[in-house]
């Protein structure tokens, strides 16, 4: 009985698995494989149009990263070491207001000012990119100085004063000697000249100061950006 319970097991399992029927067996592999392929078409051509797109967005991101290094000047954001493109043009404006209150003696002590001096500066560049990896700007001042209180009168017994004006003009060529790679970052070269555009001769001594707003003498600049 067992020995016939075990065979007819056999014949009923078999059949099931295609082990006794090769043709069946065979057609069952050839569906399951045409069935794979298939499948594995779309699927392979999502893959390569997710692909593209991961390289169309990094290729967007690399051009934005560019994008995102803006032509900069001034006291606390300094020049970038990398030029604008050929062809483009930006503005730029950069303002600040100080006072001075109090001077430093030449042994480095505090002491007063002799007044209440405030200085407002308001700096335009003006960007272009000559060519590749050229880019000229000019950078036009102007400045407005007030003085009060002082201690030293002037003829008419002025003791507060203002004058505002254009400051000196600076004209810089920037060009860029090492491109950016892995292993060396950008470095670019520098040649600045200044010209005493702003007014520094023929002082008016009843403006105590204040309508001294340029320095007087051309200056020429010269450096690298790293």
């Amino acid at each position: 009985m067992r020995v016939w319970l075990f065979l007819l097991s056999i014949c009923l399992v078999y059949p099931a698995t295609g082990w006794i029927s090769p043709l069946s067996a065979a057609e069952d592999k050839g569906i399951s494989e045409t069935t794979s392929k298939e499948g594995a078409k779309p699927q392979a051509a999502e893959e390569v149009k997710e692909e593209a797109k991961t390289a169309e967005k990094g290729e967007k991101k690399e051009e934005a990263k560019e994008d995102e290094c803006p032509a900069t000047f001034g006291p606390i954001i300094t020049d970038t070491a990398i030029p604008i493109e050929k062809g483009k043009f930006a503005i730029q404006p950069t303002w600040g207001l100080s006072f001075v209150t109090h001077n430093f003696s030449p042994s480095w002590r505090r002491v007063s000012a002799g007044g209440d001096f405030q200085s407002f500066g308001m700096s335009w560049k003006f960007t272009y990119g000559l060519i590749n990896n050229l880019e000229v700007y000019a950078v036009i001042p102007y400045i407005h100085n007030w003085a009060g209180n002082a201690n030293e009168r002037g003829p008419q017994g002025e003791r507060s004063a203002d004058f505002g004006g254009i400051g000196d003009i600076s004209l810089t060529f920037k060009y860029r000697l090492v491109e950016e790679t892995q292993a060396l970052p950008t470095v670019s070269a520098i040649f600045t000249p200044t010209f005493p555009t702003g007014h520094s001769r023929h002082l008016n001594p009843g403006r105590l100061g204040a309508d001294a707003i340029g320095g007087g003498a051309y200056a020429f600049t010269t450096g690298v950006n790293v």
